[in-house]
């Protein structure tokens, strides 16, 4: 597989948004964990990070409710911004 942990800190110069949701708590761990070491080694920003109630990667935007267009909303900003 991708070696994520290897990856992340060659990224220090670009904006870099992470998303998981609490019942997946695996991709949670690891988002948090990547968030962290993108931000130890960052000359941009400190990650943004969403965390989402539901759902497991696009599932995301379909097991939230009324809360996957606070989501997408979220990353539109975000991507507005660079």
């Amino acid at each position: 597989g991708i070696k994520t942990d290897e990856i992340i800190s060659r990224l220090k110069d670009m904006p870099l948004l992470l998303a998981a949701s609490k019942n997946d708590p695996y991709a949670l761990s690891s988002s948090r964990f990547l968030e962290n070491k993108a931000f130890l080694s960052s000359k941009v920003r400190k990650p943004v990070f969403i965390e989402a109630e539901k759902g497991h990667g696009v599932n995301i935007f379909l097991e939230n409710g009324g809360e996957s267009a606070v989501i997408i909303e979220k990353i539109i900003n975000w991507m507005s911004r660079l």
